[in-house]
């Protein structure tokens, strides 16, 4: 009763207790990926769970990082409300052999393509206007596919994570619209980046 009561009041030193228990299981889920259509039950249901039980709103990504560590990334998937849960997990992970933990989803090199409701977008199909709102920069995204208008929100919004990481959106982007077409005068998604550090400093990417 004692142990049930302390892991209530401290559900991320609870949570980390069981990941460092199954980090060897969870490694072996996520390398197998490669094998495998999805990630077992171990990786896929319970690590959500356990998210879930710090704060509702916290969502993750897991998988193998450039440098061929397990990278578990963990994000408020845009609710500032669950920002400070995001921080307090990632800053008490303990040090886990081939694993990295990184706090909010992060910049994506503009490189990358979106795939979404069967469509595929690069950051040279997607045009942007931008203008100051305050110390915020509000964007129009361009979505250049044939998609109702909360298909296109949710492409934005998504693209905009890519372009400059969950953290940046969230604090220094103001309004976010969307419309269709490629018009002449807009600037491609890649430059985003590079405009949004050089009108706010960059933070967390």
């Amino acid at each position: 009763m004692a142990l049930l009561s302390f892991f209530s009041r401290d559900p991320v030193g609870a949570f980390w207790t069981w990941f460092a228990a199954n980090a060897k299981a969870i490694e072996a889920d996520v390398r197998g990926l490669k094998r495998r259509p999805r990630a077992t039950r171990l990786t896929n249901e319970n690590l959500a769970g356990r998210l879930r039980r710090i704060h509702p709103m916290l969502v993750y990504e897991i998988g193998v990082d450039t440098d061929g560590l397990v990278e578990l990334i963990v994000s408020a998937d845009g609710n500032r409300a669950a920002f400070e849960a995001v921080t307090r997990t990632v800053r008490a992970a303990p040090p886990l052999a081939g694993f990295k933990v990184t706090a909010f989803r992060r910049r994506m090199g503009p490189d990358v393509a979106l795939g979404m409701f069967g469509h595929e977008l690069t950051f040279d199909q997607v045009r942007y206007e931008s203008w100051a709102e305050g110390d915020r920069l509000g964007v129009r995204l361009y979505i250049p596919v044939d998609v109702d208008e909360a298909e296109r929100h949710a492409m934005a919004f998504l693209l905009l994570d890519m372009a400059l990481g969950e953290y940046d959106v969230e604090t220094g982007v103001g309004a976010i619209e969307t419309r269709t077409g490629q018009p002449r005068g807009a600037k491609r998604l890649r430059a985003l980046a590079a405009e949004f550090d050089a009108f706010r400093n960059p933070t967390v990417h």
